[in-house]
């Protein structure tokens, strides 16, 4: 696909937003951009929310194998008090980042209020690559510049599942990043050069990000090019995320 993802919701303009979508229940894997039709390799997501889609509620998905994002918010919905619901899914092996949003800033300035994206909590993410991928690969995708809010005043994470394959996300130094300053050109537009990484006890405890939240062996299983096969048993059930 050259745009958008395999589930799409564009529900929101810049004065309204529509309540009460949901996407519950849904496995999708092996999602795949356009790099074998164009340059830009552009698409390629698990679930998309479009422009200033707010109040939606995403549950129960199991969203593998994509080539950019997970999930994707190309934007913010307009206003205070829409943010979006991302609670219980598994996201495993997608290729960029777990959950990107992609601009806070649709009318190019920072607001008065931050409006929040989205909370994302009891969520089970697993993946395999990292910062020093080719293409890098990050849990957050996209604009990290708050505006001098608190992050969590855009994104909130909490209760939620990590684990990289490697056994090494714990320790890593670039595992979450917030970017300080605004970027050239427009409030968001930098790159890891303008960030400022942590750890994920630091993101805890910098960022205020993620409470009760853990790095833990889900209990994954590897066979195999494509044979990665998720287990929701014991480990799962402990992690608080409940089956999918």
């Amino acid at each position: 696909m050259n745009d958008a993802g395999s589930l799409y919701f564009g529900v929101g303009n810049a004065v309204f937003t529509a309540a009460g979508n949901k996407i519950v229940n849904n496995k999708v894997h092996d999602v795949s951009d356009a790099s074998v039709q164009d340059a830009d390799g552009y698409g390629g997501h698990g679930i998309y929310l479009d422009d200033q889609t707010g109040l939606s509620d995403f549950e129960n998905n199991l969203v593998y194998r994509v080539s950019d994002s997970a999930v994707n918010f190309p934007g913010t919905p307009f206003a205070p008090n829409l943010q979006n619901t991302v609670k219980n899914n598994i996201f495993a092996f997608a290729r960029l980042s777990i959950i990107k949003d992609s601009d806070f800033y649709m009318s190019g300035t920072v607001p008065s209020i931050a409006d929040q994206v989205f909370t994302a909590s009891n969520n089970l993410m697993y993946f395999d690559r990292t910062a020093s991928s080719s293409p890098a690969f990050y849990v957050q995708g996209g604009c990290t510049y708050t505006g001098g809010f608190a992050y969590s005043a855009y994104q909130q994470w909490s209760s939620n599942l990590y684990w990289r394959a490697d056994d090494a996300f714990a320790s890593d130094t670039k595992a979450f990043h917030v970017q300080p300053k605004p970027g050239g050109g427009t409030p968001y537009g930098s790159g890891p050069s303008a960030w400022t990484f942590y750890t994920f006890a630091g993101w805890q405890t910098t960022a205020g990000e993620d409470a009760q939240s853990a790095v833990q062996n889900p209990g994954v299983q590897q066979s195999g090019v494509s044979g990665r096969r998720l287990l929701p048993a014991q480990r799962v059930a402990r992690s608080g995320v409940r089956g999918v």
